[in-house]
């Protein structure tokens, strides 16, 4: 071999050693480091694309905020390492029960918010229903419910506002007993 050929190939080793090396930092740089979902970064830029998306083509959307009833009781009774549990078994529930096109992301703590690109209201309910029984029935120390807020885009709604609703939706639906589904339009 000569040494131009070995010099060549060792740049090309480099090289793609520092190709694999910028992709997992890109991918650190979205990813949710104890569940493997998308970021809330991730989320925001991807809803501003989804909406911009809907939009265009006027295909519906929807956004699905999750939050994990009582989290803080089973922290404070099982321990920090079993609320980590709890969020990622859901976690992959989430990832299992969805489609390829939705977009699951950990939103912040115990919540979690799912795009549903081409989906209305009709669609989310019998998404979300789906993955609340789901969730209530994984074994785990902690028996898991989860309450679920649902927007579907309307005309007028930006990024900021589909995620307001959707989060008083989720409210909505913790203030009526836990382990339920809000729409937008109970809301109104």
């Amino acid at each position: 071999m000569k040494n131009s050929d070995f010099i060549n190939k060792r740049l090309h080793e480099e090289l793609q050693h520092f190709k694999n090396r910028v992709f997992e930092l890109e991918n650190l740089a979205v990813t949710d480091s104890l569940t493997g979902l998308y970021n809330n970064r991730y989320f925001k830029d991807r809803l501003d694309q989804e909406i911009e998306r809907s939009k265009r083509y006027k295909k519906p959307l929807c956004l699905l905020m999750i939050d994990i009833d009582d989290f803080k009781k089973c922290n404070d009774t099982h321990g920090h390492l079993e609320g980590d549990c709890l969020i990622i078994e859901i976690s992959k529930m989430l990832t299992k029960e969805s489609r390829l096109a939705d977009i699951v992301c950990r939103y912040a703590g115990d919540e979690f918010v799912i795009i549903l690109p081409e989906a209305d209201v009709v669609r989310a309910k019998i998404y979300a229903n789906k993955i609340r029984v789901a969730v209530n029935e994984l074994e785990l120390k902690c028996k898991p419910s989860i309450s679920i807020g649902i927007c579907e885009l309307a005309i007028g709604m930006d990024t900021t506002s589909i995620i307001d609703k959707a989060d008083k939706a989720m409210y909505k639906a913790k203030h009526a007993g836990k382990n339920r589904i809000s729409d937008l339009v109970e809301v109104l």
